[in-house]
């Protein structure tokens, strides 16, 4: 019965994320997307990281990576049709805002509109050839927390303690003709400073093919909901939040396989995206040893081997100045106990941006169901212990149990200028007590000053309060600085 009203909640949350745009639209009057457009290009501004200046100089957003503010300025929130670039314009260094400084952005509406992608590539870019666009990032912080860090991370990008390498992102993107590819390496710090550099994407995609449709092969983050699929130098915040990097593997969730994306033909700028294949699993972060036995092992729940994935991403447009982003996302597939694990996300995120001024608001929520066998996970080493000694009796080793957990992540963000940007985040999760997750809450403010309209240098002020049933409350404390060099990169 829970399972079944938990769905229902589910189904409603998207409901109105579908329909309370729509019907606030059709309220005010808003002439649709087709015939908006020549308005919306002067207008249109492609903050987006991924950079793509192809054979047609077209720019196209994904609303997926709406939760970036990030940098050189890119801000993956702001979705647009394709349009042509003019010159220099709408490239890494220009902020929220691609026509400043005299960068103009022309419409260029006759090009299919994909939701997600924004890739430009400037001939000022950094370039191998012409078709090979280098970039480098580098992100650390430095702070302290009332109690164990390692207990407060949500993932292997967070800070570790007094000071972290968060990543260290060689990047190479290519671009020729309809293939566009990516190679992103990530490099960072445990709490005990070791060093581990893995490979976080590699991939090549075909574009431009016949109705839009786009694919896409190799190893890639996942498309799910708004935050998954951001490197660690896009974040709005300096760490992961609770929801994200509780249910999708320490909230990059990373397939190995095989992804199709399909504009919706009877529905303006939207698009259904669906992948499959294996899981990468990086080393991730080291958590505490529990002093108590715990029947299930909270790792279980983590996708393994293989995994499933739909989500649909769309885009309301009211003015020239004001849009709604939506997202609804569903994952399959095998975890660690050798069972399934299955999560489910609705997001929506309301955008203003005038001149050099931008609103953005957003919310999504998300609950998981885990199917679980209490002991040792399959693979793992058994050690000599009492089935009794589980926690309360319940549950002796081989037994099977599905858990439910939901939770929920809220930003604000407002920018007044090119230089400063502040923030709120409220994140929530309800824990599973059997496997030693704790009901967490906690709110983050934040204040991000760059050092240059182009955003290649930042500086980032963070302050968290946490509240969890396990450690009371903690406070902590971080300062990051981030550097950014190079064009965009493929998503």
């Amino acid at each position: 019965m829970i399972k079944y009203r938990k769905i229902l909640i589910f189904l409603v949350a998207l409901s109105v994320v579908i329909f309370v745009p729509l019907a606030n639209a059709q309220g005010e009057g808003v002439p649709s997307a087709r015939t908006s457009e020549g308005e919306l290009g002067k207008t249109e501004k492609c903050e987006h990281a991924d950079h793509d200046h192809s054979d047609h100089a077209e720019i196209s957003n994904h609303v997926a990576q709406s939760d970036h503010a990030d940098h050189n300025g890119h801000d993956h929130s702001v979705h647009s049709d394709d349009v042509e670039v003019d010159g220099n314009a709408a490239h890494s260094g220009h902020g929220d805002h691609a026509d400043h400084d005299g960068h103009e952005v022309h419409d260029h509406s006759d090009h299919p509109w994909y939701v997600h992608d924004c890739e430009i590539f400037s001939p000022d870019d950094p370039n191998i050839g012409g078709f090979l666009f280098p970039s480098f990032h580098a992100f650390g912080s430095f702070g302290n927390s009332s109690i164990d860090q390692e207990e407060l991370a949500s993932g292997h990008h967070d800070p570790q303690g007094p000071a972290t390498l968060q990543s260290l992102e060689p990047s190479i993107a290519l671009q020729k003709g309809n293939l566009r590819g990516l190679a992103t390496g990530s490099g960072y710090t445990s709490a005990e400073g070791e060093f581990t550099f893995v490979l976080e994407e590699g991939f090549l995609k075909l574009v431009a093919l016949p109705g839009g449709t786009e694919l896409r092969g190799g190893q890639f983050l996942n498309r799910f909901g708004f935050q998954n699929a951001v490197h660690n130098h896009d974040w709005n915040f300096v760490d992961q939040n609770l929801v994200n990097g509780r249910f999708l593997n320490e909230g990059e969730l990373t397939t190995q396989g095989g992804e199709i994306a399909v504009p919706i033909p009877w529905a303006e700028r939207s698009r259904v995206v669906a992948s499959f294949g294996g899981v990468a699993v990086h080393g991730g972060h080291e958590h505490e040893e529990e002093d108590e036995l715990l029947p299930f092992e909270a790792e279980g729940a983590e996708f393994r081997d293989r995994v499933f994935g739909v989500s649909w991403e769309s885009e309301l447009r009211f003015d020239d100045r004001r849009s709604v982003a939506m997202v609804a996302s569903g994952l399959w597939g095998d975890n660690a106990f050798a069972r399934q694990t299955q999560v489910y996300g609705v997001g929506l995120e309301y955008r203003v941006v005038d001149a050099d001024r931008s609103l953005r608001l957003r919310s999504e929520i998300m609950f998981r169901e885990v199917d679980a066998v209490s002991g040792h996970l399959p693979g793992e080493s058994e050690e000599e212990e009492e089935p009794d000694e589980q926690v309360g009796g319940l549950y002796a080793d081989g037994d099977f149990a599905t858990f439910d957990e939901f939770g929920f992540s809220s930003a604000v963000l407002y920018s007044w200028n090119q230089r400063m940007e502040v923030g709120v985040r409220a994140d929530w999760v309800s824990g599973i007590n059997e496997m030693g997750l704790d009901d967490r809450f906690r709110v983050s403010p934040m204040l991000t000053w760059y050092a240059n309209p182009e955003r290649t240098v930042q500086c980032r002020l963070q302050y968290n309060h946490d509240i969890a049933n396990d450690f009371g409350s903690a406070n902590s404390i971080w300062f990051q600085v981030g550097f950014n060099w190079g064009g965009g990169e493929v998503h």
